[in-house]
């Protein structure tokens, strides 16, 4: 999970967005990463989820969460890691 801390992003002029920006960089540099060393992903956001993560491991509900992303080895075989996009490839 990437997290901010309130102070980053609540400030007295309303909501500063730079931090959530600056974690979008970083879970793409994870990402670009994790798939070059043949790891596989997946990335999504449910806040239920989330919230049952943040107790499990403590983290206060205070500190939100930017994003979250699973690393680990693809299943090939399983029919989910089969679907192609119809979109063209360059």
């Amino acid at each position: 999970m990437i997290l901010i801390d309130c102070s980053f992003h609540q400030q007295r002029g309303g909501l500063n967005i730079r931090p959530i920006f600056d974690c979008g960089l970083v879970v793409e540099n994870i990402m670009l990463l994790a798939t070059n060393c043949g790891f596989g992903l997946f990335v999504k956001y449910r806040r239920r989820r989330v919230l049952c993560v943040k107790e499990a491991i403590g983290i206060p509900n205070c500190e939100p969460v930017a994003r979250g992303v699973v690393v680990g080895y693809p299943d090939w075989n399983d029919s989910v890691n089969k679907v192609r996009s119809e979109r063209a490839y360059r």
